[in-house]
C-alpha cells in the first residue's frame, strides 16, 4: 500500500477533516504520517497515524487569549511562516510518501510539496471562498513576497479537496477542485435528522479564542431571556461556563457532542465556523450566524449559508431585543427549515470521507 503525508496545524476546524482522512486511509491499509504542531501528537497517534512535529516554526497555541490586533498578527505569521516548508521538505525527505495532503492555509508547505515532484491535494477544510479571499489578501501577499505564492499553489495541486457542501458555493471552484462534503472527524457522530417541530435552540461559538467572544455569547444568551423556548448553551474552552448569566430554561455546559443533541434542536446559533454549520445542517438545521472574525472563513461561511437558504446573519450591533426577534423569525420560517431539511438529506446521504479518500488512492498513480 502507499505512504500518505497530511501536513496540518494546530486549529480549530481544520483538524477533524484530516484526522477523520488519515483514519480512513488507515483503514484502507495504507500508511500516514502526519506533520503537525508538537500539541497535536496525542491526537495523530490516536487515529494510528505517526506524528512528526513542526521544528523550525514558531510556538503556536490556538487558545492563547488575544486582542483583535495580536489575533490577526498571530494568524498571518503562522499561515505565512517559511519554518512550515522547511520542515514539509525535511518530512518528505524522511518518510518518502507516495502523495501529500497538505492544509489549504500552509502555502510554504504546499510550496515544498509541490517542488517535491509527488501528487500534492490541498485540503480545502472550509468553504473555498474563504480559502479563495485569504489567498488574494494579506496572507496571499506575504506568501507570494516570501517566495511561495498560496495563489499559485492552489493552482498547481494536483486536486484541491474540498470538505464542505457544494451548496454554500457562492461562486464556481476552479477546475482542479472537488466537492465531496463534509468529513466529520473519528469517532464524530453525524447527526440524525432533527424534529422539524423542534423550538429548542442550541448556541455554539468557536473552540478558538476570538476577542470579545465572552460578551458576544452573553448577548445571545441574554436575549433568550424572555423567549418561550429551551435552549443549550456550549461555551467551549475558552469560557467558563460558570461566567455566563442564563435564566433558568437555558442550560450552560462546557461542552457536549452536537451529534448526540441535534436531533431535538430547532435552530442553532453560531460564530461560522464551518465545524458548528456543517454538522448543523446535516441534521437539516438552520443556522443563525454572528461571525466573530473578519479575517477567518466565518464572513464567507455565513455568505453561503444565505446563499443556499438555509439561515440568516446576527448583526454585531443588535442588542439582545433585536436577537430574539431575529430567532423567533427563523423558528417560524417554514420554507428556511424546509430547505435545511433538505440539504440535510443531501449531506447524510454522501460519505465525504470516502469520496476523500478514493481521490487520495488515484493520486498515487497518476501524474505529478
Amino acid at each position: 500500500m502507499s505512504v500518505v503525508l497530511i501536513i496540518t496545524w494546530d486549529g480549530g476546524g481544520n483538524v477533524p477533516p484530516a484526522l477523520g482522512i488519515a483514519a480512513s486511509l488507515i483503514a484502507r491499509g495504507h500508511d500516514v504520517v502526519i506533520l503537525g504542531h508538537p500539541r497535536q501528537s496525542v491526537a495523530i497517534a490516536a487515529v494510528g497515524a505517526v506524528p512528526l512535529a513542526f521544528s523550525h516554526t514558531a510556538s503556536w497555541d490556538p487558545r492563547i487569549r488575544r486582542g483583535s490586533a495580536r489575533f490577526a498578527g498571530a494568524y498571518l505569521a503562522l499561515f505565512t511562516d517559511r519554518g512550515v516548508g522547511t520542515d514539509t521538505a525535511e518530512a518528505i525527505g524522511r518518510v518518502h510518501p507516495d502523495t501529500i495532503l497538505v492544509d489549504a492555509l500552509l502555502p510554504a508547505a504546499t510550496d515544498a510539496a509541490i517542488a517535491s515532484g509527488r501528487p500534492t491535494i490541498v485540503l480545502v477544510h472550509t468553504v473555498f471562498a474563504a480559502v479563495s479571499d485569504m489567498a488574494h489578501g494579506p496572507i496571499g501577499m506575504v506568501s507570494a513576497w516570501k517566495g511561495f505564492s498560496m495563489t499559485r499553489g492552489l493552482a498547481a495541486a494536483h486536486t484541491l479537496l474540498i470538505t464542505s457542501p457544494e451548496a454554500l458555493a457562492v461562486k464556481a471552484p476552479p477546475d482542479n477542485a472537488v466537492h465531496v462534503g463534509p468529513v466529520f472527524g473519528p469517532g464524530v457522530i453525524v447527526p440524525r435528522e432533527a424534529d422539524a417541530t423542534s423550538r429548542r435552540v442550541l448556541v455554539s461559538l468557536s473552540t478558538i479564542h476570538y476577542a470579545d467572544m465572552p460578551r458576544v455569547l452573553q448577548t445571545i444568551v441574554d436575549a433568550l431571556r424572555d423567549l418561550p423556548l429551551e435552549a443549550i448553551v456550549t461555551t467551549g474552552p475558552t469560557i467558563d461556563p460558570q461566567s455566563i448569566r442564563a435564566a433558568s430554561h437555558v442550560t450552560v455546559h462546557r461542552s457536549i457532542p452536537h451529534g448526540e443533541i441535534l436531533p431535538g434542536i430547532g435552530l442553532v446559533i453560531g460564530h461560522g465556523g464551518h465545524g458548528t454549520a456543517t454538522t448543523a445542517l446535516a441534521a437539516g438545521v438552520p443556522l443563525l450566524v454572528r461571525t466573530m472574525s473578519t479575517r477567518g472563513d466565518h464572513r464567507q461561511v455565513a455568505a453561503g449559508v444565505e446563499h443556499a437558504g438555509v439561515g440568516g446573519r446576527i448583526s454585531h450591533a443588535s442588542a439582545p431585543a433585536r436577537i430574539g426577534v431575529d430567532i423567533e423569525q427563523a423558528l417560524s420560517d417554514a420554507p428556511q427549515r424546509a430547505r435545511a431539511r433538505r440539504l440535510g438529506e443531501t449531506i447524510r446521504g454522501v460519505d465525504g470521507t470516502a469520496l476523500a479518500v478514493d481521490i487520495i488512492e488515484r493520486s498515487v498513480s497518476a501524474p505529478a
